[in-house]
């Protein structure tokens, strides 16, 4: 029988790490991986949207694995938390949605983060410290460490949270690629005389269509790549994972603190999630939404 504590030793804990830094690679030097003989109709700018969008796929993925984990995580019906038994628990539990959808919309939804968890008869921590900073002793030098790091991983979390929540954007990356670079740009002009307002440019960006049959109503949602935000938002993610995933290996499987990365902690402050969640393009998203009206009878 596998011994549940290679779970944690074995855990590709920088997977998404690795992925972004061989796909930042790409990104930076793309003209160098000269793919016109390989690829049929090869275009650099249709090379540079896939690298950006497996970027953006990447955090999804990094998204969905951390609050994978943090469920598996919480206390059962009866209060037990079974760190030994995450595998198990992983594998018939199916990813909570609409809990995710709820977090998204109030950060209140977090508050379950503060449940006091009794760990010995003389130590209770929150839920949030639990999962995040399991038996780390809080000591002097610790302790409004760990503090301000709770706060600020519930702050983070809700920006994954909203991040995540729209599903359609993942769905169409993951099923038939459903997404085209359809949009060149975006003029805003006025109504009387069609002076430009303001212009956008939206080549770096892809759309995705979808429909409401029962409100009748279509959309084309054109999304524009903010690819520095995704890559800190992955980097995120990867540090609130570390912490999950090593610390609980140091303590179940007795690594020595001179293993390389062992005995390092992430610690997080509302700068480090305010930072890792900066917009640095003009605009987003945009949508164009047709409504079709009811057929006559």
């Amino acid at each position: 029988m596998i011994d549940i504590k290679i779970f944690y030793s074995s855990f590709q804990i920088n997977y998404f790490d690795y992925k972004l830094a061989y796909l930042s690679y790409a990104e930076n030097h793309f003209k160098e991986l000269s793919q016109e003989n390989n690829i049929l109709n090869y275009s650099e700018r249709d090379f540079v949207l896939a690298i950006k969008s497996d970027i953006r796929q990447t955090l999804f993925q990094a998204i969905e694995t951390l609050f994978e984990i943090i469920f598996a995580l919480l206390p059962d019906k009866n209060g037990k938390i079974s760190d030994m038994e995450i595998m198990r628990i992983l594998s018939k539990r199916e990813l909570p949605y609409k809990k995710i959808q709820k977090i998204a919309e109030s950060e209140k939804e977090l508050e379950f983060l503060d449940m006091e968890i009794k760990i010995s008869p003389e130590k209770i921590v929150s839920l949030a410290e639990y999962i995040f900073y399991y038996n780390v002793t809080a000591t002097e030098d610790y302790i409004d460490k760990i503090k301000v790091s709770l706060e600020a991983i519930k702050s983070g979390l809700y920006t994954l949270a909203k991040e995540f929540s729209d599903r359609k954007e993942y769905n169409c990356y993951k099923h038939g690629m459903r997404l085209v670079p359809a949009m060149k740009f975006l003029k805003i002009a006025r109504a009387d005389n069609m002076k430009d307002i303001a212009n956008f440019d939206l080549t770096n960006s892809l759309t995705y269509y979808t429909e409401d049959l029962k409100q009748g109503k279509i959309e084309f949602v054109t999304k524009l790549f903010d690819t520095e935000r995704d890559k800190r938002l992955i980097q995120l993610c990867s540090g609130l994972l570390w912490n999950i995933i090593k610390i609980r290996d140091i303590v179940f499987n007795k690594l020595p603190q001179k293993e390389s990365g062992s005995g390092q902690i992430c610690f997080f402050d509302n700068d480090t999630i305010l930072n890792s969640n900066k917009v640095s393009i003009p605009m987003h998203n945009f949508r164009l939404t047709l409504t079709r009206g009811k057929d006559k009878t």
